[in-house]
Order: structure tokens, then sequence, then C-alpha cells
């Protein structure tokens, strides 16, 4: 979770790390459960439910959204 105040008080090397932990969820094989809001390697929630790449969830998703609303003003 980021938050601006949060985020403010960290030192740049505590803000590096976090970015790159970060970019380590977004690539490959990562998926997030938005049910329980955590990463995992498994591509199915604890409930059975198919979960999307994280990349894909966290950015494409959203990019898609925005195009399509444009789009279809």
């Amino acid at each position: 979770k980021f938050a601006a105040k949060g985020d403010a008080q960290l030192s740049p090397s505590e803000r590096a790390k976090k970015v790159e932990d970060m970019m380590k969820k977004l690539w490959g094989d990562r998926y997030f459960d938005p049910a329980t809001g955590k990463f995992s390697k498994s591509a199915t929630s604890p409930d059975g439910k198919k979960l999307p790449r994280t990349f894909c969830q966290l950015i494409l998703d959203p990019i898609f959204k925005v195009f399509d609303a444009i789009m279809n003003f």
C-alpha cells in the first residue's frame, strides 16, 4: 500500500528499496489478490479464483479502461 504521508517520510534508500520490491512483483509470474491484498506466485486465490498477472491487473487494465472511455465517449 502506498500512501503520500508514509512515502514522504521514507529516506531515499528506503524509497528505492520499496520501488525495487514493487518492480519485482510487477514482472513475471506474479499475481495480486485484491481480496486479501497480497501478492502470490500462484495463479489461483485461496478460494480457487483465477488471478490475472500483477502487471495486467495493475498497469494494463487501467490503461485499457481509460482508452475505452476515451474512444467510447
